[in-house]
């Protein structure tokens, strides 16, 4: 086992410093055919955005299978392809995606002030815990008021201190104020997220059963299902979109590169699926339920293989669609009002939740029609609080 993790450890490095050379050779002036000497690419990049959108729409999916079968016990064999095929989508394509995309946004950003990503880290923290008051005490205070059950008081503590997603981000973005702080090169960021994720994944958890206690560890190491993001073994996805980033500014021949990562990404996912296979690995627990929460060398890595792949083939799609001008706003807004279409799925499944709704879920593809109704639901509310909130011009009509 250590063997296979000191291997694991050396690909990692290898592959993560592929960016940082990259990057060195154009600074040097002696650039691969598929780079410029200056950055080119600025702006948004429509198969970013549409990797943002996609895996929005993932999340809200998994959201929705995890309400409405989480106290069924799937037979082999029975709506098994189904499930799995949700976890897959809802959990290697949807927040490791998400973080990886978060990180290009870092590195496309035209105020790299430390104080600008500060306030950004605690708003989004912030937002994360309004985000939990809203979706869990406030329904929970609400049934407690009606059915005065004791259990609802402590269960609302839970539903507040619980983290998600908005607390990681927050706590990337201060860490990356404090990278800018210190000036630290991109190297430095690297091994910085590299030796974290290798001390977060040999790190057992303290509180294992979901105790309270748990979430302030939770910040950095996994515990339980409090705690799904947890810094460590999480800050390697925003950190390599980072890098990532820094290096598609430089990128003239789009079709090339992404070819060129289509390809490294295929033969890491293989290499690393048939060593897993080799050793007998069970391939489920690297996404299925808590297992995509709690992080570590393999996984991140195997999926990095899977990153790779499909932001090339994203790139693709994204150029045959790009001639769609309705296509191409959509994508564009949601991609703006990502932490708003997070934070209103998250809502409105949360109040479905408590009252039941998804009971029912299970049957007759009742299912199918929560997740396309709240998916709509959610961008057609943002975009309304967006037209309702939009500043005004001199003759009051909305400025676009």
């Amino acid at each position: 086992m250590m063997l296979m993790v000191s291997t694991l450890g050396i690909l990692a490095i290898l592959l993560s410093c592929y960016f940082i050379s990259e990057r060195k050779k154009i600074a040097a002036g002696e650039p691969p055919r598929v780079f410029a000497t200056e950055n080119v690419n600025h702006g948004r990049q429509f198969e970013i955005d549409m990797a943002k959108v996609i895996s929005i729409v993932w999340m809200i999916l998994v959201h929705v299978d995890e309400e409405c079968y989480k106290n069924i016990e799937f037979a082999p064999g029975l709506q098994t392809w189904i499930h799995v095929f949700i976890e897959f989508v809802g959990g290697p394509l949807a927040a490791p995606i998400f973080m990886l995309a978060m990180g290009i946004g870092i590195a496309y950003s035209k105020n790299q002030d430390p104080k600008v990503n500060t306030v950004r880290g605690i708003k989004l923290v912030g937002q994360g815990y309004i985000l939990n008051v809203v979706r869990g005490v406030l329904p929970c205070l609400f049934f407690f008021l009606l059915y005065q059950s004791k259990s609802l008081q402590s269960q609302s503590i839970e539903e507040l201190l619980c983290l998600d997603i908005l607390h990681f981000a927050g706590l990337a973005f201060l860490f990356f104020s404090l990278a800018k702080y210190f000036r630290w090169n991109d190297l430095i960021i690297l091994i910085s997220a590299i030796g974290l994720l290798f001390g977060g994944s040999i790190a057992s958890p303290i509180y294992p059963n979901g105790e309270l206690t748990s979430v302030w560890i939770g910040y950095f190491t996994y515990q339980n299902a409090l705690t799904p993001f947890p810094l460590f073994v999480w800050l390697i996805y925003p950190v390599t979109g980072y890098l990532f980033g820094k290096v598609l500014l430089c990128v003239a021949d789009k079709a090339k590169f992404y070819t060129r990562l289509l390809f490294g990404g295929t033969i890491l996912f293989g290499a690393f699926t048939a060593m897993l296979s080799a050793c007998e690995y069970n391939l489920s627990e690297l996404f299925i339920g808590e297992n995509m929460y709690a992080q570590n060398t393999v996984k991140v890595f195997w999926i990095f293989g899977i990153a790779m792949i499909w932001c090339s083939l994203l790139y693709f799609l994204s150029r045959a669609l790009e001639c769609l001008k309705t296509v191409k706003n959509l994508v564009a807004f949601m991609s703006k009002k990502i932490n708003a279409i997070f934070i209103t799925q998250w809502i409105l499944i949360g109040w479905m939740t408590w009252g039941g709704f998804f009971k029912c879920g299970v049957y007759d593809g009742i299912f199918l029609l929560f997740f396309v109704s709240i998916a709509i639901l959610t961008v057609v509310l943002v975009y309304f609080a967006d037209r309702l909130t939009a500043p005004k011009t001199v003759s009051g009509a909305p400025r676009q």
